[in-house]
């Protein structure tokens, strides 16, 4: 049985979309299915090609759609926070879900908390998610955001005071966004998980391709400028570029450069040799992809567990 509707504070849910008509009215319709209703939805149609425009106009005064050229997705979401007429702004891609209790969960379990000002929760491993009455939110420091990303672009939720001092999403960025904008988020402002899967990631062939290459640059970009403005521990320091390193490993590996793959993963491990935090399947993460480095994909596939990918978590 679900929580019982109660107030909350005024919050606008922006959804960025580009061609995916396909998806989005899914994505609203969650939204539009929150136990706890949001003040106002705002679609923000990227330039879109497709029939998003036409999906979206049977919900008439339900969603506010705004519409703009082609220009990425940091540029839609910055467009939507302008739009937006509430404290807080929670942020969904169109082609991804809410579970129905997903912002009754989040501001439930980060109230006692002091002054929190960005929050978010986890993935749902499997839809439809059972969201727990008592889940409970830990906070969150930079450590968190230079290693497994604990927060989405489909979970995140913001006091638009926020915006004001550390401005918008950049968007010079094509990749790598969402990771500059949380660890500026967090070096300044109180923040915290929710530890309940609260939404719910679609895997589908018209996902954005990783490009390695451009993903590298981008996230060396962003993690230059921040350690330069935010000076932090060397261990920090350390564990952030490692951890970069291993997400290029991975990216380089996935589009099957292993020569790549294994420089980036030497350089990983030479910058920061303990194991990352988190369950065993992260504290293991390097040594299984140098394990699939090592063996190729056609003997590691025939191991017991068949070909379980052990994810970039970025």
């Amino acid at each position: 049985m679900g929580r019982e509707t109660r107030a909350i504070p005024a919050v606008s849910v922006v959804i960025p979309a580009f061609n995916y008509g396909r998806y989005v009215t899914e994505a609203v319709d969650s939204v539009l299915a929150q136990t706890m209703a949001p003040r106002e939805i705002i679609v923000v149609d990227d330039g879109s090609t497709d029939d998003t425009r036409q999906r979206l106009s049977r919900y008439a005064s339900r969603v506010k759609y705004v519409y703009q050229t082609n220009q990425g997705l940091s540029a839609a979401r910055n467009t939507g926070i302008r739009q937006a007429a509430s404290d807080w702004i929670a942020f969904l891609d169109a082609d991804d879900l809410w579970h129905p209790e997903k912002l009754d969960a989040e501001f439930g379990a980060v109230s006692g908390l002091d002054g929190i000002r960005f929050f978010g929760s986890a993935r749902a491993a499997e839809w439809p998610a059972q969201v727990p009455h008592d889940a409970r939110a830990r906070r969150l420091g930079v450590r968190d955001f230079l290693c497994w990303m604990p927060l989405s672009g489909s979970s995140a939720v913001v006091h638009r005071s926020c915006f004001d001092e550390t401005g918008g999403f950049d968007e010079g960025l094509r990749s790598v966004e969402d990771r500059d904008m949380w660890l500026r988020l967090v070096v300044r402002y109180p923040s915290a998980a929710v530890e309940a899967g609260c939404w719910w990631y679609r895997e589908h062939p018209q996902q954005m391709n990783r490009n390695a290459a451009r993903m590298h640059q981008n996230y060396v970009r962003v993690l230059t400028r921040f350690f330069r403005d935010h000076p932090q521990p060397r261990s920090l320091e350390r564990l952030g570029w490692s951890f970069l390193f291993y997400d290029a490993s991975y990216s380089h590996f996935a589009e099957g450069d292993r020569r790549a793959a294994a420089i980036f993963l030497v350089r990983s491990l030479w910058r920061y040799p303990r194991a990352f935090s988190g369950g065993p399947s992260r504290r293991r993460a390097r040594l299984k992809l140098g394990v699939r480095l090592a063996l190729g994909e056609r003997i590691w596939a025939r191991r017991p567990g068949g070909r379980r990918s052990t994810g970039s978590g970025t």
